[in-house]
Protein backbone atom coordinates (compact mmCIF):
# COMPACT_ATOMS: atom_id res chain seq x y z
CA UNK A 1 0.00 0.00 0.00
CA UNK A 2 1.46 3.41 -0.95
CA UNK A 3 2.12 6.10 1.62
CA UNK A 4 -0.88 8.24 2.55
CA UNK A 5 -0.33 11.97 3.15
CA UNK A 6 2.98 13.76 3.73
CA UNK A 7 5.46 13.04 6.50
CA UNK A 8 4.96 15.93 8.98
CA UNK A 9 8.60 15.86 10.15
CA UNK A 10 9.76 16.92 6.67
CA UNK A 11 8.21 20.29 7.40
CA UNK A 12 9.98 20.46 10.75
CA UNK A 13 6.78 19.86 12.71
CA UNK A 14 7.54 18.54 16.19
CA UNK A 15 11.33 18.62 15.78
CA UNK A 16 13.45 20.32 18.42
CA UNK A 17 16.34 22.49 17.27
CA UNK A 18 19.64 20.62 17.65
CA UNK A 19 21.93 22.45 20.05
CA UNK A 20 25.31 20.82 20.61
CA UNK A 21 27.04 21.50 23.91
CA UNK A 22 30.77 22.14 24.18
CA UNK A 23 30.98 19.60 26.98
CA UNK A 24 29.87 15.98 26.90
CA UNK A 25 29.87 13.99 30.15
CA UNK A 26 29.71 10.22 29.81
CA UNK A 27 29.46 7.23 32.10
CA UNK A 28 29.29 3.45 31.76
CA UNK A 29 26.77 1.73 34.03
CA UNK A 30 26.95 -1.97 34.89
CA UNK A 31 24.71 -2.94 37.81
CA UNK A 32 23.57 -6.51 37.14
CA UNK A 33 21.70 -6.84 40.45
CA UNK A 34 20.47 -4.69 43.34
CA UNK A 35 21.39 -7.20 46.04
CA UNK A 36 24.63 -8.42 47.61
CA UNK A 37 27.70 -6.58 46.28
CA UNK A 38 25.47 -4.17 44.32
CA UNK A 39 22.86 -3.45 47.01
CA UNK A 40 23.72 0.29 47.19
CA UNK A 41 24.82 0.72 43.58
CA UNK A 42 21.61 2.26 42.24
CA UNK A 43 21.58 4.82 45.07
CA UNK A 44 25.24 5.55 44.37
CA UNK A 45 24.47 6.06 40.67
CA UNK A 46 21.75 8.53 41.66
CA UNK A 47 24.23 10.41 43.88
CA UNK A 48 26.77 10.39 41.05
CA UNK A 49 24.37 11.97 38.56
CA UNK A 50 23.20 14.42 41.19
CA UNK A 51 26.78 15.53 41.88
CA UNK A 52 27.39 16.11 38.16
CA UNK A 53 24.51 18.56 37.98
CA UNK A 54 25.26 20.13 41.34
CA UNK A 55 28.94 20.81 40.63
CA UNK A 56 29.33 21.34 36.87
CA UNK A 57 29.56 25.01 35.98
CA UNK A 58 29.02 24.73 32.21
CA UNK A 59 26.08 23.44 30.21
CA UNK A 60 26.58 19.86 29.04
CA UNK A 61 24.98 16.78 27.55
CA UNK A 62 24.98 13.62 29.66
CA UNK A 63 25.57 10.34 27.80
CA UNK A 64 25.00 7.04 29.59
CA UNK A 65 25.96 3.65 28.18
CA UNK A 66 24.26 0.82 30.04
CA UNK A 67 26.59 -2.17 29.90
CA UNK A 68 24.20 -5.03 30.66
CA UNK A 69 22.45 -3.86 33.85
CA UNK A 70 19.38 -5.44 35.43
CA UNK A 71 15.83 -4.35 34.59
CA UNK A 72 15.43 -2.12 37.66
CA UNK A 73 18.48 -0.08 36.69
CA UNK A 74 17.37 0.13 33.07
CA UNK A 75 13.98 1.44 34.19
CA UNK A 76 15.71 4.08 36.33
CA UNK A 77 17.83 5.22 33.37
CA UNK A 78 14.84 5.34 31.02
CA UNK A 79 12.93 7.48 33.51
CA UNK A 80 15.85 9.93 33.81
CA UNK A 81 16.08 10.06 30.03
CA UNK A 82 12.37 10.94 29.82
CA UNK A 83 12.95 13.75 32.32
CA UNK A 84 15.85 15.17 30.25
CA UNK A 85 18.34 14.40 33.02
CA UNK A 86 20.12 11.97 30.67
CA UNK A 87 20.22 13.39 27.14
CA UNK A 88 21.60 10.32 25.35
CA UNK A 89 21.02 6.75 26.54
CA UNK A 90 22.35 3.55 24.96
CA UNK A 91 21.91 -0.08 25.98
CA UNK A 92 23.81 -3.30 25.46
CA UNK A 93 22.10 -6.61 26.22
CA UNK A 94 25.44 -8.03 27.38
CA UNK A 95 28.48 -6.71 29.18
CA UNK A 96 31.08 -5.48 26.69
CA UNK A 97 33.64 -4.92 29.46
CA UNK A 98 34.73 -1.39 30.15
CA UNK A 99 36.96 -0.94 27.11
CA UNK A 100 34.29 -2.15 24.69
CA UNK A 101 31.71 0.17 26.22
CA UNK A 102 34.20 3.07 26.36
CA UNK A 103 34.92 2.61 22.66
CA UNK A 104 31.24 3.13 21.88
CA UNK A 105 30.76 5.96 24.38
CA UNK A 106 33.71 7.93 23.03
CA UNK A 107 32.34 7.61 19.49
CA UNK A 108 29.05 9.14 20.65
CA UNK A 109 30.72 12.20 22.18
CA UNK A 110 30.08 15.34 20.14
CA UNK A 111 31.40 18.05 22.47
CA UNK A 112 34.73 19.88 22.23
CA UNK A 113 35.55 18.21 25.54
CA UNK A 114 34.56 14.81 26.91
CA UNK A 115 34.52 14.06 30.64
CA UNK A 116 34.35 10.39 31.58
CA UNK A 117 33.49 9.07 35.02
CA UNK A 118 32.59 5.68 36.44
CA UNK A 119 29.06 5.51 37.81
CA UNK A 120 30.40 5.44 41.38
CA UNK A 121 32.31 8.74 41.13
CA UNK A 122 31.30 11.80 43.14
CA UNK A 123 32.11 15.08 41.40
CA UNK A 124 33.13 17.91 43.73
CA UNK A 125 32.95 21.71 43.32
CA UNK A 126 35.47 23.15 40.85
CA UNK A 127 36.33 19.88 39.09
CA UNK A 128 35.67 21.20 35.59
CA UNK A 129 37.48 24.52 35.94
CA UNK A 130 40.59 22.86 37.37
CA UNK A 131 40.62 20.16 34.67
CA UNK A 132 40.21 22.70 31.86
CA UNK A 133 43.02 24.82 33.34
CA UNK A 134 45.38 21.87 33.07
CA UNK A 135 44.31 20.63 29.64
CA UNK A 136 44.46 24.15 28.16
CA UNK A 137 47.78 25.27 29.69
CA UNK A 138 50.01 22.28 29.04
CA UNK A 139 51.07 20.82 25.70
CA UNK A 140 50.36 17.29 24.54
CA UNK A 141 47.79 16.43 27.22
CA UNK A 142 45.80 13.26 26.58
CA UNK A 143 43.68 13.30 29.70
CA UNK A 144 43.35 15.00 33.08
CA UNK A 145 42.01 13.34 36.22
CA UNK A 146 40.68 15.78 38.81
CA UNK A 147 42.35 14.12 41.78
CA UNK A 148 46.09 14.16 42.57
CA UNK A 149 47.38 10.61 42.32
CA UNK A 150 50.33 9.45 44.44
CA UNK A 151 52.24 6.75 42.60
CA UNK A 152 55.60 5.11 42.03
CA UNK A 153 57.88 5.38 38.99
CA UNK A 154 60.60 2.97 37.93
CA UNK A 155 62.82 5.95 37.18
CA UNK A 156 61.29 9.34 38.03
CA UNK A 157 64.30 11.17 36.63
CA UNK A 158 63.55 9.76 33.17
CA UNK A 159 60.06 11.24 33.42
CA UNK A 160 61.44 14.62 34.50
CA UNK A 161 63.95 14.60 31.63
CA UNK A 162 61.15 13.84 29.15
CA UNK A 163 59.16 16.80 30.45
CA UNK A 164 62.02 19.21 29.86
CA UNK A 165 61.30 19.19 26.11
CA UNK A 166 58.18 21.27 26.77
CA UNK A 167 58.71 25.02 26.94
CA UNK A 168 58.19 27.08 30.10
CA UNK A 169 57.46 24.09 32.33
CA UNK A 170 58.84 23.98 35.86
CA UNK A 171 59.26 20.40 37.06
CA UNK A 172 60.17 18.93 40.44
CA UNK A 173 59.64 15.74 42.45
CA UNK A 174 59.23 14.73 46.07
CA UNK A 175 57.80 11.85 48.09
CA UNK A 176 55.27 14.09 49.84
CA UNK A 177 54.02 16.85 47.53
CA UNK A 178 50.47 15.48 47.55
CA UNK A 179 48.83 16.06 50.96
CA UNK A 180 48.50 12.92 53.08
CA UNK A 181 44.78 13.56 53.62
CA UNK A 182 44.25 13.26 49.86
CA UNK A 183 46.17 10.00 49.68
CA UNK A 184 44.31 8.64 52.71
CA UNK A 185 40.90 9.56 51.25
CA UNK A 186 41.66 7.69 48.04
CA UNK A 187 42.96 4.67 49.96
CA UNK A 188 39.73 4.51 51.97
CA UNK A 189 37.67 4.86 48.80
CA UNK A 190 39.22 1.74 47.27
CA UNK A 191 38.65 -0.22 50.47
CA UNK A 192 42.23 -0.36 51.78
CA UNK A 193 43.73 0.38 55.17
CA UNK A 194 45.85 3.50 54.77
CA UNK A 195 49.03 1.97 56.20
CA UNK A 196 48.68 -1.13 54.02
CA UNK A 197 47.95 1.09 51.02
CA UNK A 198 51.22 2.95 51.54
CA UNK A 199 53.19 -0.29 51.87
CA UNK A 200 51.52 -2.16 49.00
CA UNK A 201 51.15 0.65 46.47
CA UNK A 202 53.43 3.51 47.42
CA UNK A 203 56.75 1.95 48.33
CA UNK A 204 59.18 4.21 46.48
CA UNK A 205 56.52 6.87 45.91
CA UNK A 206 57.49 9.98 43.94
CA UNK A 207 55.14 12.90 43.25
CA UNK A 208 56.16 14.64 40.02
CA UNK A 209 54.79 18.18 39.96
CA UNK A 210 54.77 20.42 36.91
CA UNK A 211 53.83 24.11 36.70
CA UNK A 212 53.16 26.42 33.77
CA UNK A 213 51.44 29.82 33.58
CA UNK A 214 50.69 29.58 37.29
CA UNK A 215 48.82 26.26 36.83
CA UNK A 216 50.07 23.20 38.71
CA UNK A 217 49.45 19.55 37.82
CA UNK A 218 50.82 16.15 38.81
CA UNK A 219 52.18 13.62 36.36
CA UNK A 220 49.92 10.56 36.42
CA UNK A 221 46.24 9.80 36.01
CA UNK A 222 43.61 7.12 36.62
CA UNK A 223 40.88 5.41 34.60
CA UNK A 224 37.79 6.02 36.77
CA UNK A 225 37.53 9.71 35.83
CA UNK A 226 39.18 11.96 33.27
CA UNK A 227 38.70 14.91 30.92
CA UNK A 228 39.92 14.74 27.33
CA UNK A 229 39.33 16.65 24.10
CA UNK A 230 37.57 15.90 20.84
CA UNK A 231 40.92 16.22 19.05
CA UNK A 232 42.50 13.53 21.23
CA UNK A 233 39.53 11.17 20.85
CA UNK A 234 39.63 11.44 17.06
CA UNK A 235 43.37 10.73 17.04
CA UNK A 236 43.05 7.58 19.17
CA UNK A 237 39.84 5.84 18.09
CA UNK A 238 39.09 3.09 17.41
CA UNK A 239 40.50 1.40 20.49
CA UNK A 240 41.85 -2.09 19.82
CA UNK A 241 39.65 -4.65 21.52
CA UNK A 242 42.56 -6.84 22.62
CA UNK A 243 45.06 -5.92 25.29
CA UNK A 244 46.31 -9.25 26.59
CA UNK A 245 49.84 -7.88 26.94
CA UNK A 246 48.67 -5.17 29.35
CA UNK A 247 48.34 -5.50 33.10
CA UNK A 248 44.80 -5.20 34.39
CA UNK A 249 41.89 -7.43 35.30
CA UNK A 250 38.91 -9.06 33.60
CA UNK A 251 36.92 -5.83 33.88
CA UNK A 252 39.45 -3.35 32.54
CA UNK A 253 42.85 -3.28 30.89
CA UNK A 254 44.34 0.18 30.25
CA UNK A 255 44.02 0.07 26.48
CA UNK A 256 42.86 3.72 26.22
CA UNK A 257 45.80 4.88 28.33
CA UNK A 258 48.20 2.72 26.32
CA UNK A 259 47.04 4.35 23.09
CA UNK A 260 47.58 7.81 24.61
CA UNK A 261 51.12 6.81 25.60
CA UNK A 262 51.88 5.53 22.10
CA UNK A 263 51.07 9.00 20.76
CA UNK A 264 53.25 10.71 23.36
CA UNK A 265 50.28 12.29 25.14
CA UNK A 266 50.61 13.10 28.83
CA UNK A 267 48.18 11.86 31.48
CA UNK A 268 48.00 14.38 34.31
CA UNK A 269 46.01 15.11 37.44
CA UNK A 270 44.86 18.34 39.07
CA UNK A 271 46.48 19.82 42.16
CA UNK A 272 43.31 19.60 44.25
CA UNK A 273 41.10 16.65 45.23
CA UNK A 274 37.97 17.23 43.13
CA UNK A 275 36.48 13.77 42.52
CA UNK A 276 35.86 10.99 45.05
CA UNK A 277 35.51 7.30 44.31
CA UNK A 278 32.47 5.99 46.24
CA UNK A 279 32.74 2.28 45.44
CA UNK A 280 29.82 -0.02 46.20
CA UNK A 281 28.77 1.48 49.55
CA UNK A 282 27.32 4.92 50.30
CA UNK A 283 30.25 6.92 51.71
CA UNK A 284 30.48 8.92 54.90
CA UNK A 285 31.95 12.08 53.41
CA UNK A 286 32.49 13.77 56.76
CA UNK A 287 34.91 10.95 57.65
CA UNK A 288 36.40 10.37 54.19
CA UNK A 289 36.77 14.03 53.11
CA UNK A 290 36.97 15.86 56.46
CA UNK A 291 38.73 18.93 55.06
CA UNK A 292 35.67 19.71 52.91
CA UNK A 293 33.11 19.45 55.72
CA UNK A 294 30.78 18.04 53.10
CA UNK A 295 27.91 15.62 53.65
CA UNK A 296 25.67 13.80 51.20
CA UNK A 297 22.81 16.06 52.28
CA UNK A 298 24.47 18.65 50.01
CA UNK A 299 23.22 16.61 47.04
CA UNK A 300 19.72 15.73 48.28
CA UNK A 301 16.95 16.51 45.82
CA UNK A 302 19.44 17.78 43.21
CA UNK A 303 18.41 15.04 40.81
CA UNK A 304 14.80 16.23 41.00
CA UNK A 305 15.84 19.75 40.05
CA UNK A 306 17.79 18.80 36.94
CA UNK A 307 14.90 18.94 34.50
CA UNK A 308 14.19 22.57 35.33
CA UNK A 309 17.92 23.31 35.27
CA UNK A 310 18.05 22.07 31.68
CA UNK A 311 15.03 24.07 30.55
CA UNK A 312 15.49 27.70 29.63
CA UNK A 313 13.41 30.07 31.70
CA UNK A 314 11.20 31.02 28.77
CA UNK A 315 10.46 27.36 27.96
CA UNK A 316 9.51 26.11 31.41
CA UNK A 317 5.82 26.44 30.57
CA UNK A 318 6.31 23.66 28.03
CA UNK A 319 7.14 21.22 30.82
CA UNK A 320 3.44 21.20 31.73
CA UNK A 321 1.95 17.79 30.84
CA UNK A 322 -1.51 19.27 30.20
CA UNK A 323 -0.18 21.98 27.92
CA UNK A 324 1.90 19.52 25.91
CA UNK A 325 -1.15 17.26 25.52
CA UNK A 326 -3.18 20.21 24.20
CA UNK A 327 -0.43 21.20 21.77
CA UNK A 328 -0.28 17.63 20.45
CA UNK A 329 -4.04 17.65 19.82
CA UNK A 330 -3.73 20.94 17.90
CA UNK A 331 -0.79 19.54 15.95
CA UNK A 332 -2.71 16.41 14.91
CA UNK A 333 -5.78 18.46 13.95
CA UNK A 334 -3.76 20.89 11.79
CA UNK A 335 -1.91 17.99 10.13
CA UNK A 336 -5.18 16.26 9.24
CA UNK A 337 -6.65 19.54 7.97
CA UNK A 338 -3.64 20.43 5.81
CA UNK A 339 -2.60 17.05 4.43
CA UNK A 340 -5.37 14.49 4.85
CA UNK A 341 -8.49 16.37 3.66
Amino acid sequence: MPRVGRHPMKKGLGLDTLSLKKLTIGSIVHIPDTKGFWKDSLKILDICISSIYHNTSQDFDLHIFDNGSCDEVKEYLIEKNKKCVIQHLSFSDKNLKKTGALNKLLRLSDGDYFAYLDSDALMLPGWLEASLNVINNFENVGQVTCIPIARCFDNPQDVINSLKKFKNIECSSSSDFIPEEFVKAHAISVGMDFEKYKVNRLSGREDIKITKNGVTAYYGSVDFQFLTSREVIESVLPLPIHGNDLRGDDIYKPIWENELSKKGLMMLSTEDYLVHHMGNRIPNLKDELPWLELGLESFKNEIDKTKNMKLKKGNRLLSSTRLRRLIKRIHHWTYDFLYEK
